[in-house]
């Protein structure tokens, strides 16, 4: 039986395994939340999650998130992350956001129109 290449947020949403936990710091406290990816695809690499973001995140808690993934990948249960971004800001917040990271490679975005 051949796998299929797409979880939509459905599946997503029953799998206990995609539920992880993100830390990251306010001005006033540490926060921590579930979180799960959007998508999950399997690609060439192997198991890909997929974040769409439509709304902006804090650059706190996309380090929290970024964090996640990176232990995840280290884990060996995914591959790595597609970001799917909409909102403009962002390219010029993915370099800032690895350096406050301090870990992975620099992320490679693709223009779509």
């Amino acid at each position: 039986m051949a796998r299929r290449a797409w979880r939509g947020p459905r599946e997503v949403l029953t799998d206990p395994n995609l539920d992880r936990t993100v830390v990251w710091s306010t001005r006033s406290s540490l926060r921590r939340s579930g979180h799960r990816p959007d998508l999950m695809l399997h690609a060439l690499p192997g198991l890909l999650a997929v974040e769409v973001e439509l709304q902006r995140k804090s650059a706190s808690r996309m380090v929290g998130i970024a964090s996640m993934y990176q232990a995840w990948i280290s884990e060996g249960d995914i591959a790595g992350v597609l970001y799917v971004l909409r909102l403009r800001g962002y390219e010029t917040r993915w370099p800032r956001l690895r350096a406050r990271g301090g870990r992975g490679d620099p992320p490679r975005p693709w223009a779509v129109d």
